[in-house]
């Protein structure tokens, strides 16, 4: 099987220069590790051939929402949000927009422009999980991307009968039942990864832990209205409804200090990682790691190989493939971390665990000198210089 060149580049991919590498086989193993001296996606020597964009794969978090839950002493209610709990916002939609503009100069605004101005069905491939702030993310993203549309062609010419709003090109999301979607959620019903978690949740190490922080669980039950509370996803709950509130200038609570945030977020950090199967504890052991996101990485992988397979084959399976060039998934911030786990080491050093709005981790597909290349890059912030 043909080795596949793995570029993973971070908040600096738009950058020129050295860019380490590392080897994978279709299985996705490592073989081997090099370092590229002459290949760049900015930048070739004189004796290569430029490299060619074949298909791009792009993952993007949803943007601003309203919490996804009240703690019971919180003194903000559900009125509060007026979309609803859980629910895209203005914020957000303005948020999703930008990576739409952005991914607009990237793929289309740029010499030679990869995909056509106007939305064309056979280039373009929109998947969302079966919830509404996805959707109407990848809606918004959309929006972005395609600024350009052609009245009477790409939608209705303005008439006394409709006043339809003008440029909008109605673009199809496709979407998965969220219970039955196991590429892009990574907790969808899986019970073998449900007892491995539980292992390490009865483990010594998760124990130590909670001893540590057991002052802090005491007082968030007693402050927050949680009767017994211990460490499980209602701290996911607590933290993000606070820094919800916060990001829409709510009034926070006084017992919500610099030091209690940062102690929840170290704590949340800890248990998202008995979650992804990362922890201490698991060791060597990948299993965790392989069902929480092995499938959007297996997933990402199989869409990749079969473009390249089918650049040069008449095979029916392979008409769908030879024409698309870009498949955009709208998902949500644990979707992100547990790729970035999947996707191994190299993104240690960074908060995967803390994907903020309009993140992306992106798979672009290279033909460079007859040999297939892959460039990953994960941005964790929303580029408004870019825009």
């Amino acid at each position: 099987m043909q080795n596949i060149l793995i570029l993973l580049i971070t908040s600096g991919c738009f950058a020129e220069g050295l860019m380490n590498s590392i080897a994978f086989t279709g299985e996705w193993n490592e073989t081997e590790t090099a370092n590229l001296t002459d290949f760049s996606i900015g930048k070739t020597s004189m004796q290569q051939e430029l490299p060619e964009l074949l298909f791009v794969y792009i993952i993007w978090r949803h943007g601003d929402r309203g919490p996804l839950a009240i703690y019971p002493n919180d003194p903000h209610k559900e009125s509060v949000w007026p979309n609803g709990i859980g629910e895209l916002t203005e914020i957000g939609m303005q948020q999703l927009f930008k990576v739409g503009t952005r991914l607009y100069q990237q793929y289309i605004n740029c010499t030679p422009p990869f995909l056509s101005r106007n939305y064309h069905n056979r280039e373009i491939y929109i998947r969302s999980t079966d919830v509404n702030r996805t959707i109407t993310s990848a809606m918004a993203v959309l929006a972005g991307m395609f600024p350009n549309g052609i009245a009477g062609k790409d939608y209705p010419r303005e008439s006394d009968k409709i006043n339809w709003p003008h440029g909008w090109v109605p673009i199809p999301v496709h979407t998965v039942e969220l219970k039955y979607d196991h590429i892009a959620n990574p907790f969808h019903h899986c019970t073998r990864a449900q007892i491995l978690e539980n292992e390490g949740y009865q483990s010594n190490d998760f124990r130590n832990i909670i001893v540590k922080y057991q002052d802090l669980l005491a007082y968030l039950s007693n402050v927050t209205g949680y009767q017994k509370f211990q460490l499980d996803e209602r701290l996911n709950f607590i933290l993000d409804i606070l820094t919800v509130e916060r990001f829409h200038n709510l009034k926070l609570p006084e017992w919500f200090t610099t030091n209690i945030e940062k102690e929840m977020q170290i704590l949340l950090r800890e248990m998202r990682k008995y979650q992804f199967g990362n922890a201490k504890y698991f060791g060597s052991n990948s299993r965790l790691i392989r069902l929480r996101g092995g499938a959007i990485l297996n997933g990402i992988v199989d869409k990749l190989r079969r473009k390249w397979e089918c650049l040069n084959s008449d095979r029916t399976k392979c008409a769908w493939y030879k024409h698309i060039k870009f498949y955009g998934l709208s998902a949500h911030d644990v979707t992100i971390s547990a790729l970035l786990v999947a996707l191994g080491p190299n993104f240690e050093n960074m908060d995967i665990y803390n994907p903020q709005y309009g993140a992306t981790v992106s798979f672009e597909l290279y033909q460079f000198n007859n040999q297939p290349y892959i460039k990953v890059c994960y941005l964790n912030y929303l580029i408004e210089e870019l825009l």
